[in-house]
C-alpha cells in the first residue's frame, strides 16, 4: 500500500487562517455572544477573548470545522463571563455603569454627587493606571474605549496584525484589573 505522508500545515499559515475566519464570522459570532451575554460589552469583551484564544490556538484547529470551534471557544469564553458576573461585588457593577454613562455621553452632573465623586476618582485612578501600561497598550485601550474604534480599524490604523492588537488590549486589561490601587477603590 501506498503511504501519503500529510505534512501538518505551516504554524503562520494557520493562524492566517484563523485570522480570516474570525474577520469573516466576526457578526456571526458577535449575534451569538450579544444574545448569550444581553450586553453589547460584555459580547465585545467576549468576542475580543475569543480572537485571542483561537489566535492562541490555531495550530489545533482542523480547517474543515473552524466555524463550529469558533462558536465553541466563544460560547466557553461567555460562560467564563458569566460565571465571573456572578461572582462581582456590586462596587464593580457602578464603576461599569459609570464607564458607560462617560462613553454614552451622559452628563455627569445627572448623577447624585456621591456618584459624581465616585466617578470622579474613578477616572483619576483609571488614568494613573493606563499611564504605567506599555504605550502599545495604553494605545489600544485608548482608541477601543475613547475612540470606540473596531480592533480591525486599529490593527489598520497601527499597521499590526488583528492578533497582535487583541494580545495587546487583553494584556493591558489584565494589568487594569490587577492594579491593586483600581481594586482597592472598587473594593471601598
Amino acid at each position: 500500500f501506498p503511504v501519503t505522508i500529510v505534512s501538518p500545515p505551516d504554524p503562520a499559515t494557520q493562524r492566517r487562517t484563523v485570522e480570516q475566519a474570525c474577520v469573516s464570522l466576526a457578526g456571526e459570532v458577535g449575534d451569538f455572544l450579544q444574545g448569550m451575554l444581553r450586553d453589547r460589552h460584555l459580547a465585545e469583551d467576549a468576542w475580543q477573548k475569543t480572537v485571542v484564544r483561537a489566535i492562541e490556538s490555531a495550530q489545533s484547529v482542523r480547517l474543515g470545522t473552524i466555524r463550529g470551534w469558533l462558536f465553541r471557544i466563544a460560547l466557553n469564553e461567555a460562560r467564563a463571563i458569566l460565571r465571573e458576573r456572578s461572582r462581582l461585588p456590586n462596587s464593580t457593577e457602578l464603576s461599569e455603569d459609570v464607564a458607560r454613562g462617560q462613553r454614552s455621553g451622559m452628563d455627569c452632573r445627572e448623577l447624585p454627587m456621591d456618584q459624581q465623586l465616585i466617578r470622579e476618582e474613578l477616572r483619576v485612578a483609571l488614568r494613573a493606571s493606563l499611564e504605567l501600561l506599555p504605550v502599545d497598550q495604553r494605545e489600544v485601550i485608548r482608541r477601543r474605549v475613547y475612540l470606540e474604534m473596531s480592533f480591525a480599524e486599529i490593527a489598520a490604523d497601527m499597521n499590526v496584525p488583528l492578533g497582535t492588537v487583541l494580545t495587546w488590549m487583553r494584556r493591558g486589561v489584565v494589568k487594569l484589573r490587577e492594579d491593586r490601587a483600581l481594586q482597592k477603590l472598587l473594593q471601598d
